[in-house]
């Protein structure tokens, strides 16, 4: 078992769940300072979009995730779910399978100490 960022993440990226973890395998494909820093110049809500975050979310290393659910809880937008389980906001298998290729595909990630 292991837990997926799914749809209701793009775009708002609110990051508290990178912040919760344990084993920092919550990651972006930007430095998160940057997402903070884009979320704070709009002053957005934690569950407000940002059109300068279009198409990104964030993403759960599958194979570094402990399955210890701290991010659950600081999800703003619902958008974490057991990859065992069914969410009512977005298709988890799908989004199972998008988070195992972002890592898959050798993408540039950023977690929240900036590691890539």
């Amino acid at each position: 078992m292991t837990y997926v960022i799914g749809s209701p993440c793009e775009g708002v990226c609110e990051a508290s769940c990178a912040k919760v973890c344990p084993v920092e395998c919550i990651y972006s494909p930007i430095p998160m300072s940057e997402i903070e820093e884009i979320r704070t110049n709009q002053k957005l809500e934690n569950t407000e979009k940002s059109s300068d975050l279009k198409g990104i979310q964030l993403y759960i290393n599958p194979d570094e995730c402990i399955d210890c659910d701290a991010c659950v809880a600081e999800c703003p937008v619902e958008a974490i779910a057991s990859d065992l389980d069914q969410s009512p906001h977005f298709d988890v298998e799908e989004y199972r399978e998008i988070n195992e290729k972002f890592f898959e595909d050798g993408n540039t990630a950023y977690n929240s100490s900036g590691q890539v």
